[in-house]
């Protein structure tokens, strides 16, 4: 199953967040059954781990940290169960993504002029970026870990008299935290971005290349060429919308759910009792979410663009060949059709919930603001033990 060349960098990365697109590349024809087989089970080993580390981190927000607040646990309790579905979603759709991304890869090399290197680019920069800033967190968490453990014993509910094994608990629970909390989502995120933004660069494309054709020539081969372009676009929106819809209204609940989060840790007081560690996390988990939010709106929503070219081209097709054959009933029979097909309505949803839209930045900045004070100011009023 061929996809598009800038996909394979983000695969690359998720398999090392739990999650393997085996069916990515071509199986080799030397390749043994034996040695297929021995690379499925270890694939699924690792898928399964990753998902019990979820189920733990799940438990565990539940059944620990009886002495930190209601409102920080049920947050907490929810980012784990978001970030679980999120996970066991994309597993369970890895086929459905894969067929997407194979139609929009036939639906980009059927254009002349298919050059986008720039998007590759910004791929790799991506995926380099979600691996630098946890790494760092990494490395300094564990700096701060080493140079007074005692602390973070306390903070992790540790009574351990082996310091060197403490400590080794401690950098590995900071791992799972990062890429559990950090890398896996920021892919996740890398992987619906880049996924609109493709289709929506390489439609815009056809658009330019079909303008000027029938600026030219239009006629009825010319025609049948533009509806040809708008049924493959409808077909391979239709696949994208179907396996990624879900798992974009999950990435946004795990936004808004990562935001409150922060709230809560300041508002009451763990961020700050717990020290720098915790601190660290916070801030960066908030920015992180930020991120999130604006790089998939904004990626989702350029489809947008494509749909007022493709207007303003039917208006100038028609307004100049209306003009030249003005007495050609069978011109205007074309310019009928052209002008009925070209109203197209390419928009993604987050699982039909809402439509991506620029105007969400807008409006879900007003209701976090509005809510978030609200939250906060509720909270403030709670006994010191809720």
């Amino acid at each position: 199953m061929r996809i598009p060349p800038e996909f394979e960098i983000i695969f690359k990365s998720l398999s090392l967040a739990g999650v393997i697109f085996s069916g990515a590349r071509p199986i080799e024809k030397t390749e043994s059954k034996v040695k297929g087989k021995i690379k499925s089970l270890l694939k699924s080993l690792v898928e399964i781990s990753f998902v019990a580390i979820s189920i733990i981190l799940v438990f565990a927000s539940i059944t620990y940290g009886d002495e930190y607040k209601t409102t920080l646990k049920v947050t907490t309790t929810t980012i784990n169960i978001i970030l679980l579905l999120l996970r066991v979603s994309l597993l369970l759709k890895k086929n459905a993504i894969l067929s997407a991304l194979s139609k929009l890869h036939s639906f980009r090399n059927s254009q002349r002029n298919r050059g986008s290197p720039h998007i590759r680019k910004y791929v790799a920069l991506t995926c380099g970026l979600c691996f630098l800033f946890p790494i760092a967190m990494i490395i300094h968490c564990i700096i701060e870990t080493v140079s007074n453990p005692q602390e973070y014993f306390r903070y992790l509910g540790v009574s351990c008299d082996q310091k060197i094994l403490c400590i080794i608990y401690i950098i590995a629970t900071i791992i799972a935290y990062v890429f559990s909390y950090i890398v896996f989502p920021g892919l996740l995120v890398a992987l619906l971005s880049f996924t609109y933004l493709l289709f929506s660069k390489t439609f815009e494309q056809h658009l330019d290349e079909l303008r000027l054709r029938l600026l030219e020539n239009f006629s009825k081969k010319e025609i049948s060429r533009a509806l040809l372009v708008f049924k493959a676009a409808k077909k391979t929106h239709l696949r994208i919308e179907k396996a990624v819809s879900l798992l974009t209204f999950l990435t946004y609940a795990l936004t808004f759910g990562n935001i409150f989060q922060v709230m809560s840790t300041f508002v009451t007081g763990f961020a700050t009792d717990t020290g720098i560690l915790q601190t660290t996390y916070s801030y960066i988990t908030f920015i992180w979410s930020v991120v999130w939010f604006l790089a998939l709106t904004m990626c989702g929503t350029d489809i947008r663009k494509t749909e007022f070219s493709t207007k303003n081209m039917a208006q100038d097709v028609i307004t100049k060949n209306l003009v030249k054959n003005l007495d050609g009933q069978s011109e205007l029979e074309y310019m009928n059709l052209f002008n009925t097909c070209s109203d197209l309505d390419l928009r993604f949803t987050g699982w039909g919930m809402f439509v991506l839209d620029k105007k969400m930045i807008l409006t879900i900045t007003g209701i976090m603001v509005t809510y978030g004070a609200l939250f906060v100011t509720e909270v403030r009023k709670m006994p010191e033990n809720i």
